[in-house]
């Protein structure tokens, strides 16, 4: 099955899905489950214009299309309990797409850092997938200070086990794996910072575990896409946030997908936010979500 769950009702998750469902082909629909509030269902039916009846307490009618509904347990907290809900009925087979929420409605913690905590799993990873690249970042949601002090051999071999993995068994086999140093062009054999020595103690022993993959770096960021090009079989890692993700973002628009690999199932999500400004005026572009929904077919064309 395919579990959605609710974002915030102030964002445009719920428009961006339902637009999105309604493009779908019949097989598909039928393994979606939806969780969350039919009020927000309604709500935003009715100002995208489509036609909204309630079938029964689990079946949402949508434009006479048949939406699979769980209605979350607690309206207060609707997304954490929404997610708490699909987590609870998720099984190795099943993929969970969460929709786009606000910190506040996150326990203040994203979804990545509420399932590490949950999973008490730090090393959960936050990888992204567009048509043509792969990206890991070590650290994620984190200040800046915290990320050479963050980056240990281990710490740095869990992160790419986990990802590697993942891409391998959900998409397709990685030829190349290549790291961006933390330092101004990768610390310059010392003289702008040492802290990429950390990197060369995990790639030897990531050599020994993915024989089959060639492992290089870490290169400097500012010229890397002068020698380089995004390429799906391999799989580029940034050691923080705002390091390569910005460059995804703009090489890649909206068609991107947020993946966790690591848990017991496969999560995903769009690679943007909720765009509070646009709700409630039918404008929300569903573009990350479609694509999204390619790659689930992709896997379950390959299962």
């Amino acid at each position: 099955m395919i579990y959605v769950t609710q974002g915030s009702e102030s964002g445009i998750g719920t428009e961006i899905f339902l637009k999105a469902f309604l493009l779908l082909e019949k097989n598909l629909r039928q393994n979606i489950v939806y969780i969350g509030n039919s009020h927000n269902l309604k709500q935003t039916c009715d100002y995208c214009g489509f036609i909204f009846s309630k079938i029964s307490n689990t079946l949402i009618g949508v434009n006479n299309h048949k939406l699979n509904f769980i209605p979350a347990t607690n309206s207060s907290q609707i997304v954490i309990s929404a997610l708490n809900q699909a987590l609870s009925l998720c099984r190795p087979s099943d993929i969970l797409i969460t929709l786009p929420a606000n910190k506040e409605d996150t326990n203040g913690a994203g979804y990545t850092e509420y399932l590490r905590n949950k999973f008490n799993n730090p090393f959960l990873p936050m990888s992204f997938k567009s048509s043509m690249c792969n990206l890991l970042l070590l650290t994620d949601h984190c200040p800046l200070s915290s990320v050479a002090p963050t980056l240990s051999k281990d710490f740095i071999c869990f992160k790419l086990e986990y990802a590697i993995n993942g891409f391998q068994d959900f998409f397709s086999k990685l030829e190349k794996v290549i790291f961006l140093g933390v330092n101004p062009h990768a610390g310059e054999n010392g003289c702008l910072g040492t802290e990429e020595s950390v990197f060369y103690d995990a790639i030897n022993s990531l050599k020994i575990q993915f024989p089959n993959i060639a492992f290089s770096g870490p290169l400097a960021a500012d010229s890397f896409f002068l020698y380089e090009k995004f390429d799906r079989k391999s799989l580029i890692v940034s050691a923080y946030h705002d390091q390569l993700l910005p460059m995804f973002k703009k090489s890649f628009g909206k068609i991107g997908t947020n993946i966790t690999f690591g848990l017991p199932f496969l999560r995903m999500t769009v690679d943007h936010g909720t765009a509070p400004d646009l709700v409630g005026k039918n404008q929300a572009d569903p573009s990350s979500i479609l694509f999204l929904f390619n790659l689930v077919r992709l896997i379950y064309a390959d299962n």
